[in-house]
């Protein structure tokens, strides 16, 4: 039986995906070119060469709808990334804000915010705001929501929004050791399911590889609960090292990503694969998009100019998008 196929058995046989995982951290430099080799074949045969690469800026800004509070403050961010974003704590804030980006014909934005202690955003004083930007001006939401309830859900359909971005998380321990949360995998797939049923036209789940301290832990099943869904999209991030985080020390093995995308395309042979902007830079981000290439990604974040040489050189076709790489196509 060949490295792949004993991969995909384990995968099958233990939803937990603990006995893959251990199986794939230990694979040779031989297993990991097979590995690569068949993810880069599946997308050869269910893709055109095409590598779309996304480029946000002010087209699609970031909005913390909470300011820079957070109630979780997990090790890896510890509020760091809400201080990147917009400010619009308030709904004539965040009206304003979005109207001025429609008269400045911008595309849309993404809401997102800090959690409370049930790592739910405070969605529901901002609905109405929500529905009129999306009756009066002409931008696509995409709202990164956090846990919700089924009644939640059905009100951010209602209102009228485009996309859910979600944080899909597999391991238990990994939640509590760095979300300090009491809660389950099976909670943030009751979320997504939640979102599903609501009308929301795409839901992306957003999978951050390394998250247990650039350690693999719950990323496979991660993977395989997300199946229920068919996701439109799946959007694959890479753990940052953030200064002035209790995490600042730990970093992912760039292979470790690479493996974890080539199981992606194999186990979603046909749904479009992209790698998030939050994912390592400086020396080691050429090689991760080099890589993410090989393992048969479809977009990109704003691309290295190195990876976008590679992806030219294996036969791809380059489009340029200023937008969040969570938008369908079909949207912009």
């Amino acid at each position: 039986m060949s490295f792949i196929s004993q991969l995909l058995h384990k995968i099958d046989e233990d939803p937990s995906g603990k006995q893959a995982l251990q199986f794939l951290t230990s694979c040779n430099e031989e297993n990991f070119t097979e590995l690569l080799a068949a993810s880069w074949k599946t997308r050869q045969k269910n893709f055109e060469p095409i590598l779309n690469c996304f480029y946000p800026a002010d087209n699609f800004p970031a909005i913390s709808i909470t300011g820079a509070q957070c109630a979780l403050q997990c090790k890896h961010c510890n509020k760091h990334y809400l201080t990147m974003m917009t400010s619009a704590e308030t709904p004539t804030k965040l009206w304003e804000f979005c109207k001025k980006l429609d008269g400045e014909g911008k595309l849309g934005c993404l809401l997102s915010g800090g959690y409370n202690q049930e790592a739910m955003l405070p969605f529901t004083e901002f609905l109405p705001t929500i529905k009129r930007i999306k009756e009066q001006t002409r931008l696509i939401l995409n709202v990164h929501t956090g846990l919700v309830n089924e009644e939640i859900a059905r009100q951010l359909g209602e209102v009228g929004v485009d996309i859910v971005s979600f944080d899909m998380v597999g391991d238990s321990e990994t939640i509590q050791k760095i979300y300090g949360l009491r809660k389950t995998p099976e909670d943030y797939l009751r979320s997504l399911q939640f979102l599903k049923k609501s009308g929301i036209p795409y839901i992306v789940p957003h999978i951050c590889i390394g998250l247990n301290q650039g350690v693999l832990s719950g990323e496979i099943r991660a993977l395989k609960l997300i199946e229920s869904i068919n996701p439109n999209l799946i959007v694959l991030l890479g753990l940052i090292p953030t200064i002035n985080t209790q995490m600042q020390q730990f970093s992912l093995k760039i292979q470790d990503l690479a493996k974890i995308i080539a199981i992606t395309r194999l186990l979603f042979p046909t749904t479009p694969l992209s790698l998030g902007c939050m994912r390592p830079g400086k020396k080691i981000r050429n090689q991760i998009d080099r890589y993410a290439i090989q393992a048969g990604i479809n977009r990109i974040e704003i691309p290295t100019p190195k990876a976008l040489q590679y992806a030219i050189q294996q036969g791809l076709r380059i489009q340029k998008f200023s937008s969040c790489c969570a938008v369908p196509l079909e949207l912009i």
